[in-house]
């Protein structure tokens, strides 16, 4: 239920702010209806920054039909210090998603996109087809879409990691 979700997002964040961390972050989001009973729930125990951050895995929709807009809209007086994207299905989607949520909001953009979509090979093991190297070289595109916290999702590893922090770093003025 409703109520069951927030109050158990209220214990999660009950304990780390307690632990002592500096930002929570409520990520992989689908549905409107739990990603605000999770808002609500952190916001009973804590006013530590906070991160929302929705999976648009159907290309411009969540699998609930969210689209980026309606999640601005509907966070946009929840107390959440961050909207975002993260996982997702490709590179491309991600940014046609943060292009509507940026129109849509004012909030900082916390963008983490997957380093592709998962495979398995013969023997069973996962990879992911974007490379370090290609991750980097549309973050210049993140940026100007209006990316403000940038990282990676699934398949990243710390190589995309400091390529990408590689490509911010020489942005900077």
């Amino acid at each position: 239920s409703e109520e069951d979700a927030e109050r158990y997002y209220a214990e999660q964040a009950q304990v780390l702010s307690a632990a002592g961390v500096d930002l929570l972050v409520v990520e992989t989001q689908f549905d409107l209806t739990e990603a605000l009973a999770a808002v609500r729930g952190v916001r009973t125990v804590t006013d530590l920054p906070l991160v929302c951050s929705f999976s648009y895995d159907r290309g411009a929709r969540t699998m609930m039909g969210v689209k980026p807009a309606q999640m601005a809209l509907a966070l946009a007086d929840q107390g959440v210090s961050a909207l975002g994207i993260n996982c997702g299905r490709s590179l491309e989607d991600n940014l046609k998603a943060l292009h509507e949520l940026r129109q849509a909001t004012d909030l900082p953009i916390w963008f983490k996109p997957n380093a592709g979509l998962p495979r398995t090979d013969e023997g069973g093991a996962l990879h992911y087809d974007v490379t370090p190297e290609i991750m980097a070289g549309q973050v210049p595109l993140w940026i100007e879409a209006g990316a403000r916290l940038i990282g990676g999702c699934c398949g990243t590893t710390p190589e995309h990691l400091r390529a990408i922090a590689g490509v911010v770093k020489d942005r900077r003025p």
